[in-house]
């Protein structure tokens, strides 16, 4: 499926009206739908989409009004159920290459997404005018994108991997391969928020058009945020989360950007534990921080084996048991043992650049000095 108007647009795509003027190679009723009624047991399969404003945009119904931006009240779904999509190609694309929007169930898994959201609906003033990302949930529930590569996504508002939006509860991204976009994560609950959403095991490299956050002003309540690796990101918010998990991750922004945090997490029942931190300041509410080189096998940033650990990284064997029911890490190895980061087997052979101990004291003296800054800044504030 190819050249469907595949020019930059002057705005969102009007998602309402039909596929055509969604511009979408496939599109599943529409937002507002103009019926009570599920389309279920659709699968999609082994398809190249490229040259159009649109993939697939999936939605059900979202109440008896037909009215999406409605109180919460007046939220009562119908919602599509069965749905697969899988092994399909989606390039070149002016917008968005598929919508998970009011599924139950759905299923993304092994697709790729390289070079969608191309418009970067900006305004001539340089004023952000309309927002786009590849892969997104919106008002689903119980439902995962997996095995996906998602790369080169150049709208400015958005532009992000992972994305739950519009009460979306329960989905997971799992197994992302993310690199060249503008973020990373930037999650849009609203209403009383999102609950019980999964992020673990992604990879994301060069994500740095724009920072990154986990929850937003109506929360992401409960979100499970573990055993990730984050290479050359911007700010990384993972504040405003109650009941959360942010563990085993690996977070390396960029020079002079940082982790953002609530320093009462705590008292929000927010666990942040055993994340490592690289060249970057150390959150003073992580229980178990790491600040060691972790030792990744290359430093290709092209290549996603890269970030492999070898066997003397200090990484290993260093994670917090989650609960995770997965047998596999992000590169297909049978997870062995509780580390740190998307490398879960027993370590590749190479050489651990341990730091000199002089360059040791000096990362720990830098993080308490850090710590006491921030603890400082808040007493004042």
């Amino acid at each position: 499926m190819h050249d469907m108007q595949n020019v930059e647009w002057t705005d969102r795509d009007n998602l309402s009206n039909g596929a055509a003027d969604a511009r979408a190679c496939v599109m599943v009723k529409g937002l507002p739908a103009r019926s009570r009624y599920a389309v279920n047991d659709l699968t999609i399969t082994d398809c190249d989409m490229y040259d159009c404003g649109n993939g697939i945009s999936l939605w059900g119904s979202w109440n008896d009004e037909q009215t999406p931006w409605c109180e919460e009240e007046d939220i009562d779904p119908i919602f599509n159920t069965g749905t697969l999509v899988e092994n399909v190609y989606f390039h070149d694309m002016d917008a968005e290459a598929i919508i998970v929007g009011i599924c139950d169930g759905a299923l993304v898994t092994r697709c790729r997404s390289i070079d969608c959201c191309q418009g970067k609906g900006l305004n001539e003033d340089g004023s952000i005018k309309y927002y786009n990302a590849a892969m997104w949930f919106w008002g689903s529930v119980n439902s995962t994108i997996e095995h996906c590569e998602i790369a080169g996504q150049k709208n400015v508002g958005d532009g992000m991997s992972v994305d739950f939006d519009s009460y979306s509860h329960h989905c997971t991204y799992q197994y992302i391969y993310s690199h060249d976009n503008q973020r990373f994560v930037c999650n849009n609950p609203n209403h009383s928020g999102h609950h019980g959403n999964v992020v673990r095991y992604c990879l994301s490299v060069n994500d740095n058009g724009g920072s990154n956050r986990l929850g937003g002003s109506a929360k992401e309540y409960g979100i499970q945020f573990y055993n990730n690796t984050i290479i050359n990101c911007l700010d990384f918010d993972i504040s405003r989360i109650p009941d959360g998990l942010v563990a085993n991750n690996i977070f390396a922004p960029l020079p002079g950007y940082s982790v953002r945090y609530d320093l009462d997490a705590r008292k929000q029942n927010t666990v942040i534990t055993n994340n490592c931190y690289v060249n970057t300041l150390v959150p003073i509410v992580d229980k178990h921080p790491f600040v060691q080189t972790p030792g990744f096998v290359s430093d290709k940033l092209d290549e996603a084996d890269s970030f492999r650990l070898v066997t003397g990284s200090p990484l290993l064997t260093k994670g917090i048991d989650t609960g995770c029911e997965l047998t596999e890490d992000f590169f297909g190895n049978p997870i062995t043992q509780n580390s740190v980061g998307c490398y879960a087997a027993d370590g590749v052979a190479g050489k651990y650049p341990k730091a000199d101990a002089l360059t040791f004291v000096f990362r720990y003296i830098r993080v308490i000095l850090q710590t006491l800054k921030v603890m400082i800044a808040h007493e004042i504030g």
